[in-house]
């Protein structure tokens, strides 16, 4: 074939590709998060959620809580933050507190850490992540879609990340 017949065949526009110029959004709103606590299966799995949010845990310093860190009576919470960052003391809202306290009723005396599995010892990484949603279908989302997760990092305080499915 020559190249003037190439050029011929050529002639024809090359189809466009519009881009998304957007940035995607990688963080939930309240309104989302608070459509997530709804259709957690626990009263536990909907304090683990709330918690991650309000205050931004990583999954580990979520698990690692213990009953010492709270504060009832003051609505203080000691947040121990694990590689390196900051710790701090957070104030805790009417509803963690109430949350909380039912919670605290229901476990063992005794119990040190604040979330527990259903055998009394202490939640796994693996059982945080099947509570709040990242290794399946709870709260909805299927397996395809985007789902929420805790955040394994403090990127930004007060929200939980999406991650693509």
């Amino acid at each position: 074939m020559s190249k003037s017949a190439l050029h011929a065949v050529r002639t024809k526009n090359a189809p466009t590709t519009e881009m998304d110029t957007e940035p995607r959004r990688r963080w939930l709103t309240e309104a989302e998060v608070e459509t997530i606590i709804s259709h957690a299966d626990s009263e536990r799995d909907r304090l683990m959620i709330l918690m991650a949010y309000r205050h931004g845990f990583r999954v580990s310093e979520l698990i690692g809580l213990t009953w010492r860190q709270v504060d009832l009576d003051a609505a203080r919470l000691r947040v121990i933050r694990a590689k390196g960052s900051e710790d701090g003391v957070h104030p805790l809202s009417g509803r963690e507190i109430r949350a909380l306290r039912n919670l605290w009723r229901r476990q063992a005396v005794g119990a040190p850490w604040v979330f527990v599995t259903s055998r009394r010892g202490p939640m796994t990484r693996n059982g945080a992540d099947c509570s709040t949603g990242v290794g399946g279908s709870t709260a909805g989302h299927s397996t395809n879609a985007t789902r929420p997760r805790v955040p394994n990092s403090r990127r930004r305080p007060r929200n939980i990340e999406i991650e693509p499915g």
